[in-house]
């Protein structure tokens, strides 16, 4: 079974850690695809409201551009203090 992701090192190793004890190496490939199913995965994260965007590689220039344009304008406001000192 072939495992996809860029985090195959760390979700190999934190699967090794929990499992290998009481798992056979087969399992151990099995449980680890699993994890990375589950875990490595922008649609998990946006599901649970980590993301704001998941950009398509395709796009991902456009995108960068159109975003960089939005941000081209803004305006940050500047709050005056009346006590900015606050020296003692």
């Amino acid at each position: 079974m072939a495992v996809r992701s860029n985090c195959d090192i760390g979700s190999k190793i934190g699967v090794e850690m929990a499992y290998s004890s009481h798992m056979q190496p087969k399992d151990l490939e099995l449980k680890q695809y699993e994890y990375i199913e589950s875990f490595d995965s922008p649609l998990v994260g946006a599901l649970h409201g980590f993301l704001d965007d998941i950009i398509e590689a395709s796009t991902t220039i456009i995108t960068i551009c159109e975003d960089l344009k939005t941000l081209r304008n803004k305006k940050s406001k500047h709050i005056d203090r009346k006590h900015a000192d606050m020296s003692f």
